[in-house]
């Protein structure tokens, strides 16, 4: 099983996004609307984020995804996809129905 350990600070285009680990544990927090940061449509972000959720989840890992402090959406080893993730065929992620995953997914 892969373990992380670390914390960085990524700047784009004044959009900023703190990363940071801890063992099997992974947390993204966006400070700015994802803008930037998740580009294409809603379909190809949802497309990249199962197969992203289905990589973390083979190797052991989790990635919380925080929109201000506020957990939006869970992905890989420990998400639990709900009616939501049975519905639409996310395997993997759980998401937070808030305001925090609203604005994540559309900007």
């Amino acid at each position: 099983m892969l373990e992380i350990e670390g914390s960085v600070e990524i700047t784009l285009d004044d959009r900023t996004a703190t990363l940071s680990g801890h063992r099997n544990q992974i947390e993204l927090d966006l400070a700015d609307s994802s803008c930037g940061f998740i580009t294409g449509s809603l379909y190809s972000r949802f497309k990249r984020a199962t197969l992203f959720a289905l990589y973390l989840y083979r190797i052991g890992l989790t990635l919380s995804v925080s929109y201000r402090g506020r957990q939006a959406a869970l992905l890989g080893r420990e998400a639990k996809s709900g009616m939501l993730g049975r519905l639409f065929g996310l395997h993997h992620i759980e998401i937070r129905l808030r305001w925090s995953a609203v604005r994540l997914l559309f900007g």
